[in-house]
């Protein structure tokens, strides 16, 4: 198992760390867990009713070294996209 770290990025350029990690077999099973995350994001936003303030989840390795980056607006359906 590899660990990963999720950094959220926020519209306004703010880096919110993941601390802890989470570990993955290889960056694809993390990847499909940051599109899985996303995807929560946004439903949570629009089911309460609050902006989306998230604009990416950043993904890294232990040492630091951003590996991927998914947008939130990225999963969406095109017709959603605007």
């Amino acid at each position: 198992m590899i660990q990963y770290y999720f950094h959220l990025s926020t519209m306004t350029e703010e880096l919110i760390k993941d601390e802890e990690g989470s570990d993955f077999a290889d960056l694809n099973a993390a990847k499909e867990e940051a599109l899985m995350a996303a995807r929560e994001l946004i439903a949570d936003a629009v089911h309460s009713g609050r902006e989306l303030t998230t604009d990416a989840i950043i993904i890294e390795d232990a040492d630091g070294h951003e590996l991927d980056r998914v947008r939130l607006l990225a999963v969406l359906p095109r017709s959603f996209r605007g």
